[in-house]
């Protein structure tokens, strides 16, 4: 088994479970494939409670989950148990593995999230993001150009 996102946005670690595992069936469905998926829907509970407690501030709560996600699906797809089962050895494990991950393991953006995550399409988001940050910096310099002493805020 490949690994696959498993927390999107900060939303899907603020509603109840039930409506998350409801919600993104595609993850719901990737646990219930592992070995002992009783044991591994409480590593994701744990671990969703955990970035819970930090969806204020979004650079943190990215960074928490890409490490929680990573050891997560480390855990279950190569060390084949439970994080609250992990030893020392099998963290330095970890942490090696992730110095030289499988191709696999490495990508930008898997397809599967741009479908999964309840139909939003995150590039395209994104782009729309960038899109008008760019328009905001053309705004500005054509506002400089034009009336070099005089100050715009957006």
């Amino acid at each position: 088994m490949h690994p696959r996102p498993i927390f999107n946005d900060r939303m899907s670690v603020e509603i109840p479970l039930q409506d998350f595992l409801e919600h993104y069936a595609p993850v719901s469905d990737f646990l219930q494939n592992l070995l002992a998926p009783e044991r591994y829907l409480t590593d994701f509970t744990l671990v969703r409670g955990f970035l819970a407690q930090y969806t204020d501030e979004q650079s943190t709560f990215l960074s928490y989950r890409q490490s929680a996600e990573r050891l997560l699906l480390w855990s279950w797809l190569v060390a084949n148990k439970s994080i609250l089962d992990l030893s020392v050895l099998e963290i330095k494990d970890f942490i090696a593995f992730n110095k030289m991950p499988p191709d696999h393991w490495q990508t930008a953006c898997p397809p599967e999230t741009l479908r999964e995550w309840g139909g939003r399409n995150i590039i395209q988001r994104k782009l729309a993001t960038l899109q008008q940050c760019a328009i905001t910096l053309d705004v500005k310099q054509l506002y400089s150009t034009a009336t070099p002493n005089m100050q715009l805020s957006l």
